[in-house]
């Protein structure tokens, strides 16, 4: 008879109480108190915590010194506050914890009652507690992960070990090709749909996961807070209520990493592909009826092509991997595991014998090296159409057009498939069709939502008129994996508790571990992966819509979105400054960004490809750039990078050249950039005085603007890169004059 996950879950999750830290030595009475409120029965000390507990102490955590150590005991400080440090970028913040365990029981029962099915008491702790209860470090002496975070990694060990008989695994899904479904794209439309569709794909192959393991299973992406995932537990007796405007945007990646039992790994691996291809199927069906309402009688067959079209495009792929398969020391990365061991001269032997040194950190490795290698071996679609077919799809061509074969005909079919009764300029194959339909004729109705609050502006109205230019932003977080991977983490030492690091720097023999950098655990896991979510669900919408964009995506670090020309600098600026806040992921981190400005009628696809190219030139350039790419109708395209802090200089020369200062001497800068090049920085900028001085309205600030400039080129050449951004800021301040 199977286990039924959720009780497992549940006492799992009750182990530490969610005020552990404000009295941590009574803590074990709190929490056997706090459990019986929840689940209506006593509960032995001996059934909370246990094996799962020290496995997720073992791997999330430097193991610290126990109570026999002769270690300091790191409690609240004298105004109740607790020290924490940021998992990426060790920066310090304090958070306040007011202690009251008759509250705390009375709140927790009101959350989840004893009467209400395992299921939905332990969604509704998972989802609502972290809101209810303030955040406290999971270990005072290694205060850089939460408790919530501790409390899913334990409960996800908990289950994963009882489901598996003792064995856990890494599951790793991932949808392909996706930035080519996104790009096939005519409007602001197809772009929102397309990244909608992707996300759903995504999710619908978590459901399994999720309804076989809970949501503590996922270590990528975080799920707390996603609206896709509110609305599974509104639907599971949760009392969540997802935003209409939150739930329509994008807000997944297109892939996820999960713990899951050994045993069922390999069961679990098909049912994601196959939830994931349902979903595809299932809404390429229900365009496809509906199409068929159109076109059935007049055109028999129309969508001969339509079953191997859908069929063949997406590449839906899943891979495992034991966990216990990793203890291999042929596995080890050398640089890797020397620092797990480096750091494994601070861990105290209680915690020793549950998993070795860099354990966490070489699954994690091994598991993306193993999806790599699967996508090594080609998707090749079984497509092969036969007999009269039709002309190719304007915006995936290697697959055909829905509709007859012959021309005069197929002028017909795509006249009626027009919203106007016209002939269509885009003659769209099955695929391009369900991305196009999609989202109204099978989302909504699916999501049984109110939509009146979902929009989907035209570009026009982005740009402010039809004849004008607007900037299409892409942005990507840099070095992510190697944040992942532990390569970028801090040092030890600098997420210890100061009397902690005293205390160890105080013993010959252990301290070397402190110069150690801490090493890659599922906290860390979360703690990027919760960043990332709320960056994308409930930072990145906003600045955007603050500056009167429309965010087209947000997975977590990757972001797209469409913007006025106007205000395009300052919100790229905003979204990486806010991307590095201590609220996010962090000082340490940075974003690169491609910014492409463009007018309404140039084709999207090409802007698009624009956008990617210039945020590849901006990490090529020495990352957490910016690189503006400004498409003129006519005349040349320029791509020029600059450091974020030149960003609001940038600013300042638009606003000068609209008060009129004159771009003259930038056309005169650039002829003679050939010779120019060969002069010293002192000439250069004597030569670039002149010029400015003998011009129109003459603006010395821009010699200033220069100086500063070179100071932070990075790897770019300053004088020709210069030169095009002050054309550039020129180009912006008249854009929409330009028709």
């Amino acid at each position: 008879m199977p286990i039924d996950p959720w009780y497992t879950l549940l006492r799992a999750w009750l182990h530490d109480p969610v005020d552990k830290a404000a009295d941590i030595r009574g803590h074990v009475a709190r929490a056997r108190r706090y459990a019986r409120t929840v689940m209506g029965d006593e509960i032995a000390e001996a059934d909370l915590g246990g094996t799962p507990d020290h496995l997720a102490s073992a791997y999330e955590r430097l193991s610290m010194p126990g109570r026999n150590s002769g270690a300091p005991y790191v409690g609240p400080d004298r105004d109740g506050s607790f020290l924490m440090y940021h998992p990426l970028s060790a920066e310090e913040r304090r958070v306040a914890v007011g202690f009251d365990a008759e509250a705390a029981a009375a709140k927790l029962g009101r959350l989840a009652r004893p009467d209400m099915p395992d299921e939905q008491r332990f969604l509704t702790l998972w989802r609502c507690a972290p809101e209810e209860f303030p955040e406290t470090p999971a270990d005072t002496r290694c205060p850089d992960h939460s408790l919530w975070q501790h409390l899913d990694t334990t409960a996800a060990i908990a289950w994963a070990i009882r489901g598996g008989k003792g064995g856990t695994a890494l599951l790793s899904f991932k949808i392909s090709p996706v930035q080519p479904f996104i790009e096939a794209s005519r409007s602001l439309r197809d772009l929102l749909s397309g990244s909608y569709l992707l996300s759903w794909l995504c999710f619908s192959a978590m459901i399994p996961v999720l309804e076989a393991c809970g949501p503590t299973a996922l270590v990528y992406p975080a799920l707390r807070g996603i609206p896709l995932m509110d609305w599974w537990l509104r639907h599971r007796g949760v009392g969540v209520s997802p935003d209409a405007t939150e739930l329509g945007r994008a807000s997944l990646p297109n892939r996820f990493l999960a713990v899951v039992p050994r045993a069922d790994a390999e069961i679990l691996s098909a049912q994601v592909r196959e939830a994931a291809q349902a979903a595809w199927k299932a809404a390429a069906k229900d365009v496809q009826a509906k199409l068929g309402q159109k076109y059935d009688a007049e055109f028999p067959g129309w969508d001969r092509l339509w079953d191997s079209q859908i069929d063949s495009y997406f590449d839906f792929r899943a891979t495992w991997l034991g966990l216990a398969e990793t203890e291999n020391p042929q596995f080890c990365d050398a640089a890797a595991d020397a620092n797990a061991k480096q750091a494994g001269l601070l861990a105290d032997k209680e915690f020793a014998g549950y998993a070795r040194a860099g354990q966490w950190q070489r699954a994690v490795d091994l598991s993306a090296k193993l999806m790599r290698a699967s996508g090594q071996i080609r998707h090749i679609p079984k497509y092969e159409p036969a007999g009269d077919v039709p002309q190719k799809c304007t915006l995936f061509g290697t697959y055909e057009q829905m509709g007859p074969a012959r021309l005069a005909d197929s002028r017909r079919f795509w006249a009626l498939e027009s919203a106007k009764g016209k002939e269509d300029s885009d003659r769209r194959c099955a695929v391009a069709l369900v991305k196009k339909h999609a989202f109204a004729w099978h989302l909504r109705p699916k999501l049984d939502f109110d939509w009146a609050s979902v929009q989907f502006e035209e570009m026009n109205e982005i740009a402010g008129g039809e004849n004008g230019y607007y900037a299409m932003l892409a942005m990507d977080g840099d070095d992510m994996g190697m944040w992942l991977s532990g390569e970028k983490s801090p040092q030890v030492r600098e997420i210890l508790h100061p009397e902690i690091l005293a205390w160890y720097a105080g013993q010959a023999a252990r301290r070397a571990g402190l110069d150690a950098r801490r090493p890659v655990s599922p906290s860390l896991h979360a703690s990027i992966s919760a960043a990332l979510t709320k960056f994308a669900v409930k930072v990145a919408p906003g600045i955007v819509e603050e500056h009167g964009g429309k965010l087209i995506y947000s997975g977590g670090d990757d972001l797209l979105a469409a913007l006025p020309l106007e205000r395009a600098l300052s919100c790229a600026l905003a979204l990486r400054n806010q991307f590095r806040s201590v609220e996010v992921v962090g000082s340490r981190a940075g974003m690169s960004a491609g910014l492409a400005v463009a007018h309404t009628k140039e084709d999207l696809r090409y802007v698009l490809a624009a956008a990617r190219r210039a945020e590849r030139q901006a990490k090529g350039e020495g990352k957490d750039r910016l690189t503006l790419a400004v498409l003129r109708r006519s005349g040349e395209h320029a791509f020029e990078g600059c450091a974020w802090d030149y960003v609001s200089a940038i600013e300042r020369q638009v606003e000068r050249f609209r008060q009129g200062a004159s771009d003259r001497w930038t056309y005169q800068m650039r002829r003679q950039l050939y010779v120019l090049k060969g002069l010293d920085e002192a000439a250069f900028e004597a030569e670039l005085g002149r010029l400015i001085r003998h011009g129109e309205k003459p603006d010395l600030d821009f010699v200033e603007d220069f100086r500063r400039f070179r100071t932070l080129c990075g790897k770019v050449d300053p004088r020709e890169a210069f030169v095009g951004l002050c054309q550039s800021a020129a180009f912006l301040a008249r854009g929409k004059e330009e028709r």
